[in-house]
């Protein structure tokens, strides 16, 4: 068994536990390794719906947004409340005097098949002018593609949400976001490129984030400078870090709504 797996139960890592070791070791730790328990939120549940809706709709099992969203709601809810008591869930947002709650159960109620439609009507204009939604050598659509590939001597896993063709041919990895803000970093894309090189034998030279709430697919950038070498070396120095157990706390205002907080060594006394 390696010193990663001894230290956190899992042989390999995700883009989202090396996103979240970035920026804050002490998240990681609690969360990673320690396990302690997280207080759900809405955002999560409800961006694992829309996920879900999504994959419903281009793969045709269904065909209307509304009943999407409520399949793939009630799925995710069932999942991670399934005691049905709401109130321990945390909302993100803003009150304001529509929703005094923020962005709770009945925001997400009201706004999730709005997105699913709005995705739908995006996705429909995008295939008219002439993008389709990548298959594999099997014929597989690139739907939620599952990988587990070795990236500079680091066994990464994840799942890598829609692979495009565009007009001109060129494969465009693309990542679904339900939040309102766009990634500051592209290097999620770049990883899922070079997985799907590593997998397919083509390196997706374009990379996207789809926006949930507008609706729109972020401008595609370039993925070529994320080559094996420089990610393998980002990663490499990651699983140092887990297994020398340096997990530096990042202090920020999103501490106030981070889900471990109460276990915190800095924040949990304030």
């Amino acid at each position: 068994m390696s010193k990663l797996e001894l230290i956190t139960g899992k042989p390999h890592l995700s883009y989202s536990a090396v996103s979240t070791l970035a920026d804050c070791g002490e998240k990681f730790r609690l969360e990673r390794v320690e396990q302690v328990p997280q207080a759900p939120a809405w955002w999560f549940i409800g961006g694992k719906a829309y996920h879900v809706a999504t994959e419903y709709i281009d793969y045709g099992a269904e065909e209307d947004p509304t009943t999407a969203w409520d399949k793939a709601w009630a799925k995710q809810l069932e999942e991670d409340v399934p005691d049905g008591n709401y109130d321990v869930v945390r909302a993100a947002g803003r009150a304001t005097k529509e929703w005094p709650d923020k962005q709770n159960k009945e925001w997400w109620d009201y706004h999730g098949p709005g997105f699913v439609a709005e995705y739908i009507k995006t996705v429909s204009q995008m295939r008219a002018d002439g993008w389709q939604i990548w298959a594999v050598e099997d014929g597989t659509p690139a739907i939620e593609i599952p990988f587990q590939v070795v990236i500079g001597e680091v066994v990464m896993k994840g799942a890598i949400d829609r692979i495009f063709v565009n007009p001109d041919g060129e494969l465009v990895v693309v990542d679904l976001k339900a939040g309102s803000t766009v990634p500051q970093s592209t290097m999620q894309l770049g990883v899922y490129a070079v997985a799907v090189e590593r997998i397919f034998g083509v390196k997706p030279i374009l990379g996207s984030y789809f926006m949930a709430r507008k609706a729109e697919l972020t401008e595609p950038t370039s993925l070529l400078h994320y080559t094996e070498d420089m990610l393998g070396s980002v990663l490499q120095s990651a699983k140092r870090m887990i297994e020398a157990e340096i997990f530096l706390p990042h202090i920020t205002n999103l501490c106030k709504s981070c889900g471990v907080r109460d276990y915190c060594t800095v924040m949990a006394t304030k």
